[in-house]
């Protein structure tokens, strides 16, 4: 799953949503209410370097190829990393009630390792700088 700067544009709804909610929540002290359990993992990638892996494709492979970083995160750790990000490691909780999504995704990234790609941004950063990004762009940035 691709995720960047501007949720505006985010086709990735797992990352918005979640960082949506943090913001929220932050600002009205209400608790973060998280579908599932948090046991569903992805493969997450930060568009600058899907931007990379994009040109590296390009200049090297033709035909359809998968892009990702190659690490499985799981939701439930995607949500302590925006939870200790937005400064609220106490303030979600967990709704098995809800569904919890697709047990496992991944991509067959093997002709993408073909390439010099790697990713240079780690989930941390690159969440780090979303969050960042959408707190200036909200209307009460001070609360970040």
């Amino acid at each position: 799953m691709i995720y960047h700067l501007n949720l505006n544009i985010l086709i990735e709804k797992l990352l918005s949503s979640l960082i949506k909610k943090f913001y929220d929540a932050k600002l009205t002290g209400d608790v973060v209410d998280v579908w599932g359990d948090g046991t569903a993992q992805r493969d997450f990638l930060y568009v600058k370097d899907a931007a990379s892996a994009a040109l590296e494709i390009m200049q090297n492979l033709s035909g359809p190829v998968n892009i990702g970083s190659g690490q499985v995160y799981s939701i439930k750790e995607i949500v302590s990393e925006i939870a200790d990000i937005a400064d609220m490691e106490n303030s979600y909780q967990w709704n098995p009630d809800k569904p919890n999504g697709q047990d496992y995704r991944s991509y067959d990234l093997s002709k993408l390792k073909d390439t010099d790609f790697a990713p240079k941004w780690t989930l941390r950063q690159g969440l780090e700088e979303t969050w960042d990004w959408y707190c200036q762009h909200r209307q009460s940035p001070e609360h970040c």
